[in-house]
C-alpha cells in the first residue's frame, strides 16, 4: 500500500510537537519518547536559536552523528556546500514566520559521503504563541531518488530504441529500394566503365549506411540478430581503428593477434559493440594516469583447462582478452560490475549498462566472459567464444556461390510500391515468375482463391491492416507446405519465436540484396517441406 509522505511527515511533526509541549509542562513522555525514539525517520529538535537539543536513534543512522556529538552544535555540521546561501536563508526566513518548511537537503555524513534528505522542519510554540523550539523530521532518500532515476534512464533508453525501430523501418525500405535498382543498373552496365563503377561505390555507401542502422538498432536492443562466420581479428582492428582517435596520445594500444583469421560464429555488429565497450572502459580506466590498452586473440580447443568439469561438450573455442594498466577494480565490486546500472563511474559519465550489455551478448553467442583485477595494476577481460570449425565450418568448407536459377511462382506483398517493384524486376531476371502486391489483405484473397498458385510468398512484417504474421498464419492455415519468406527493418521482443510458431521458414532483415533473396527463395522451392 502507497503511504503518503506528507501527511505521515505531518502527524511525526504532531507527535513531537505533542513530546516538546509535555517537556515544556512537565509532563510524562515516557510513552512518546519510546515511539520516537524507534522511528524509521531522523529526529533532530533545536531550541530557537538553532543549537541541537534532541536527535532520536534514526538520527544517528542516517548521519552517523552519535546524539552526545551534536548536542549544542548548531545543524550546519551538516552542511554539505551543495547549496547556494539563498537556500537556507528561504528555509530560515519561512521557518522564523512560523510557518512550516517541506524540501531536500544534500546533507554530508559524519564519513564525508553525500546523502539526499527529504524533510520538514516546523517550529514549536508556547502557551504565549512564542517559537521556543524547531522540529525536524527528515528521510534518506538518496537510494529512492537514484532508483527513479535509473528507471527514467530506462525508460528513456526504451524510447530510443523505439524511435529506433520506427526510423530504422522507413530507412531500410528507403535503402532496400535504393540498392536495389542501383545493382539492377549495375548488372546492366558493362564492368570497367565509369558508370558502373560510380553505382559500384553509390551500392557501398547504401551498404556502408545499413551498418550505420544496425548499430542503432543494437543500441536499441532492436536488431534482428544474425550469426555468420566472422573474423574476429578484423573486427578487433576495424574497432581499434575506431578508437584510436578517442584515447589520448598517453595511452598506447599493443596487440597480439593471428596471422590468420580466428573465425567465430556471430553477429559483426554486436561484436563490434563488446570490443568497443570493453576499449572504452579499458580507456576510462587509464585517462588520469596513462598506460596500455592490449588486445589478444588466441585458439584454443578445450575452454575449461585444468578446472575440467565431467563430460564437458569438445569444441574448439577462439579466446579474447582485452587488457588495461589502470586502475584496477576493488574486490568488492568485481563481483557486480556485469549487474545492470552498476558503475563505478560519476553520475555523468556512464550508465551503468555497457557491461551488463557485453555479458548478454556474449551469453547469446554461447560464449563465456570473465574477469581478473588487481587494484592499481590493471584488469583483464577474457571472453570465449565458439569457433567456425566447432559447428563444422571454415571458410575453406564452403560451397563457390553458384548463380541463382529461379524456377518458381513467388508472390511479393510489401506495402512500398518500390520495393515491390525492386523485387518483381529483380527476381524475374533470377527467372522467377512473380507476382507484386502492396495491400496484404487483398493478397491473401488472392491466395486463399488460388492456395496452389504459388512456390513461395515473400512478406513484410510492418504493414496497414495486416501484418507479416498475420498474413503468413493466415496463408499457413489454408497450405501448412507453404515456403514462406518473412522480411523486416528490424526485428524486436519476441517476433522470432512467434514467427518460428507460425511456420514461416525463414526472417531477411532488410535492406537484402535480390540475389540474396533469390538463393532463399531457390533453397526453400527446391527443399522438401519440414513439419
Amino acid at each position: 500500500m502507497a503511504v503518503d509522505r506528507s501527511n505521515q511527515l505531518d502527524y511525526l511533526g504532531s507527535l513531537l510537537q505533542e513530546r516538546q509541549e509535555a517537556l515544556n509542562a512537565d509532563r510524562p513522555t515516557d510513552r512518546l519518547s519510546i515511539a520516537i525514539d524507534h522511528l524509521a525517520e531522523g529526529i533532530m529538535i533545536t531550541d530557537a536559536e538553532g543549537r541541537i537539543e534532541y536527535t532520536n536513534p534514526a538520527f544517528t543512522k542516517i548521519t552517523g552523528y552519535r546524539r552526545e556529538e551534536v548536542l549544542g552544535q548548531n545543524p550546519r555540521i551538516l552542511k554539505s556546500g551543495q547549496h547556494p546561501d539563498s537556500f537556507y536563508e528561504e528555509m530560515w526566513n519561512t521557518v522564523l514566520r512560523g510557518e512550516t518548511w517541506t524540501g531536500r537537503f544534500q546533507n554530508r555524513r559524519k564519513d564525508g559521503v553525500i546523502i539526499l534528505e527529504e524533510a520538514r522542519i516546523s517550529p514549536v510554540r508556547n502557551h504565549a504563541g512564542e517559537i521556543t523550539h524547531y522540529v525536524a523530521v527528515k528521510r534518506d532518500v538518496t537510494s529512492e531518488v537514484a532508483m527513479e532515476k535509473k528507471l527514467r534512464e530506462s525508460q528513456k533508453l526504451e524510447a530510443i530504441g523505439t524511435l529506433a525501430g520506427g526510423i530504422a523501418h522507413d530507412f531500410n525500405n528507403i535503402l532496400y529500394a535504393l540498392l536495389g535498382y542501383a545493382q539492377l543498373a549495375e548488372d546492366e552496365l558493362e564492368p570497367g566503365t565509369d558508370a558502373h563503377q560510380y553505382l559500384h561505390e553509390i551500392i557501398k555507401a547504401g551498404e556502408r549506411a545499413s551498418s550505420l542502422v544496425a548499430k542503432m538498432l543494437a543500441f536499441g536492443q532492436r536488431a534482428a540478430t544474425s550469426q555468420s562466420e566472422v573474423c574476429l581479428k578484423d573486427v578487433v582492428l576495424e574497432t581499434l581503428g575506431l578508437m584510436r582517435a578517442s584515447l589520448p596520445a598517453t595511452i598506447a594500444i599493443e596487440t597480439d593477434l593471428p596471422e590468420d583469421c580466428s573465425f567465430v560464429l556471430a553477429d559483426p555488429t554486436q561484436m563490434q559493440q563488446v570490443i568497443l565497450n570493453l576499449c572504452t572502459n579499458a580507456g576510462y580506466a587509464m585517462r588520469d594516469t596513462g598506460g596500455t590498452l592490449r588486445v589478444e586473440i588466441d585458439a584454443i580447443v578445450d575452454r575449461f583447462g585444468a578446472d575440467r568439469p565431467p563430460n564437458p561438450a569438445p569444441g574448439f573455442w577462439a579466446r579474447l582478452r582485452v587488457s588495461d594498466t589502470g586502475a584496477g577494480i576493488d574486490p568488492a565490486m568485481a563481483e557486480r560490475i556485469f549487474e545492470p546500472y552498476f558503475t563505478t563511474k560519476k553520475s555523468n559519465e556512464g550508465t551503468g549498462l555497457g557491461l551488463a550489455i557485453v555479458h548478454g551478448i556474449v551469453k547469446n553467442h554461447g560464449g563465456e566472459i570473465s574477469v581478473e583485477s588487481e587494484v592499481d595494476r590493471g584488469t583483464t577481460f577474457t571472453i570465449l567464444l565458439p569457433s567456425a570449425v566447432a559447428a563444422g565450418k571454415t571458410r575453406g568448407m564452403e560451397p563457390d556461390r553458384q548463380d541463382v536459377r529461379g524456377n518458381a511462382r513467388v508472390l511479393v506483398v510489401d506495402d512500398e510500391e518500390m520495393i515491390v517493384d525492386v523485387a518483381v524486376r529483380g527476381l524475374t531476371r533470377l527467372g522467377f515468375e512473380v507476382v507484386g502486391m502492396t495491400d496484404g489483405v487483398e493478397a491473401v484473397e488472392v491466395f486463399r482463391r488460388d492456395p496452389m498458385g504459388f512456390d513461395a510468398v515473400v512478406t513484410d512484417q510492418t504493414m496497414p491492416g495486416i501484418t507479416g504474421l498475420e498474413l503468413a498464419a493466415q496463408m499457413l492455415a489454408i497450405r501448412p507446405d507453404l515456403p514462406l519468406i518473412l522480411t523486416t527493418g528490424y526485428c524486436c521482443g519476441d517476433g522470432e519465436a512467434k514467427m518460428r510458431e507460425v511456420g514461416i521458414r525463414r526472417l531477411l532483415t532488410k535492406p537484402l540484396r535480390i540475389r540474396d533473396l533469390g538463393e532463399a527463395l531457390e533453397e526453400l522451392t527446391c527443399a522438401p517441406a519440414v513439419n
